[in-house]
């Protein structure tokens, strides 16, 4: 039996998958495996999988086609397939695509390849029979909702190669369901992957080394979380939503925050950046209505779009790199909305800095650091200022400009930082 598919989305994916160059055209024919009835996609030099017979009870995906490769299992190709109980793939191919074999409900056994490197989110989506699943060797990525809603899967071996774990990936699995009751937070190879529901306080073990993409996203009675030492990354969209979560203080060693990691956290007022990060990445902090001020020490070089997009409490951004890259929308910076964004704070910078320069720009208030007596310079005459300030309890004109360890206070420290940096100028 040979079938001929129109599909140009399946025509798409193909050409992506093969790395090869290839001419406008797509030969798809259809393949009788284990009456399986395998459609495939042909890229010119590679072929892919984009479906089979609704009838098969079982595939068996040769490695080879009339002397091409089998290099890839298309988006759903597969997904839907009532009655296909067991699926064996060959060593050629490298990725599990997105909902490859969502909703098999009669699959009962797949076996992978050390070849696959990332199983896509969804693609075993609600496959309700399967009970048992090795990821192989050559796992390192496994997408969000992976192997959710598969309901008797009761047994997961998970390699060392894999570095990625997406949020839900085993939602409403009985092996997830046994892992929450040995311990509230999932941790795979070092990544805190989710958390149970409904927590207020998390304490992160020391097994772990970095928290995973919206591993804890929407935890609405979150409040507090304590982080050990051997935290080294918070990944995209950890915290997101988490408007309960009060009290963070990230470890020093921490050298990266993912966008989105804190958007939305409506009472974290006050937040420190530990001294590895290099980067505040885009939506970072976005609508994070209690942040009242933050400062990006020396070594923070750049501030992606909408990184404090539209922080309601904002009043003062510190940015101590002169040479810091901030991407230039007025949505970077803003704690307003009126027909466009807005920001009734103030941006904190050294003279002729590109804090100064994104300030100027969209009209917003700038100071410069260091600048006690308030002229628009740094000096040894704010020296003079701080001095009066700490000894006759002189009144500065914006404290913020003096406060050079962002403690919230005006003390000596300050006074020894200001001239450290009058030496360096």
């Amino acid at each position: 039996m040979k079938k001929f598919m129109k599909n140009i989305s399946a025509f798409l994916t193909a050409a992506a998958i093969c790395s090869s160059s290839f001419a406008f055209f797509c030969n798809i024919t259809v393949f009788s495996e284990d009456s399986a009835d395998l459609e495939y996609a042909d890229n010119g030099e590679c072929l892919t999988v984009t479906g089979c017979s609704r009838t098969a009870s079982r595939a068996v995906i040769p490695a080879e086609m009339n002397g091409k490769p089998v290099t890839a299992i298309e988006e759903s190709a597969f997904s839907g397939c009532p009655e296909l109980k067991s699926v064996v793939l060959p060593d050629t191919i490298e990725v599990i695509s997105n909902s490859a074999f969502s909703y098999c409900s009669s699959l009962e056994s797949v076996t992978i390849p050390d070849s696959v490197t990332k199983i896509d989110e969804f693609a075993f989506y609600g496959c309700s029979s399967l009970t048992e699943v090795t990821i192989p060797d050559g796992v390192e990525t496994i997408e969000w909702s992976a192997f959710a809603g598969c309901t008797a899967l009761e047994t997961v071996n998970i390699p060392d190669s894999v570095t990625y774990v997406g949020l839900n990936a085993f939602l409403d699995t009985p092996w997830l369901k046994a892992r929450y009751r040995e311990n509230p937070i999932l941790i795979v190879n070092g990544i805190v992957c989710s958390a149970k529901d409904h927590l207020l306080r998390v304490e992160i073990p020391r097994s772990a080394t970095s928290i995973g993409d919206s591993a804890f996203e929407s935890a609405e009675y979150l409040k507090t979380v304590k982080f050990p030492d051997t935290i080294t990354s918070v990944g995209d969209y950890a915290f997101a939503y988490c408007k309960a979560l009060k009290n963070v203080t990230l470890p020093d060693s921490v050298t990266s925050i993912g966008k989105g990691a804190f958007t939305l956290c409506d009472e974290i007022s006050a937040f420190k950046i530990p001294g590895g990060v290099t980067a505040i990445e885009e939506e970072t902090f976005a609508y994070s209505s209690g942040l009242k001020d933050i400062y990006l020490h020396k070594n923070v070089h750049k501030i992606g779009i909408n990184a404090f997009e539209n922080c309601e409490s904002l009043e003062a951004v510190i940015i101590d790199d002169p040479d810091c890259e901030i991407a230039d929308y007025n949505s970077t910076i803003s704690n307003g909305y009126d027909e466009d964004f807005t920001f009734s704070g103030k941006i904190y910078g050294h003279k002729n800095s590109t804090a100064q320069k994104y300030a100027e720009k969209y009209d917003y208030a700038f100071g410069v650091i260091g600048d006690a007596n308030n002229d628009g310079e740094f000096g040894t005459a704010d020296l003079v200022a701080l001095e009066n300030c700490l000894i006759r309890s002189a009144e500065l004109a914006d404290w913020r400009t003096a406060d050079k360890d962002n403690s919230g206070n005006i003390d000596v420290y300050d006074l020894i930082l200001l001239r450290q940096q009058i030496l360096e100028k």
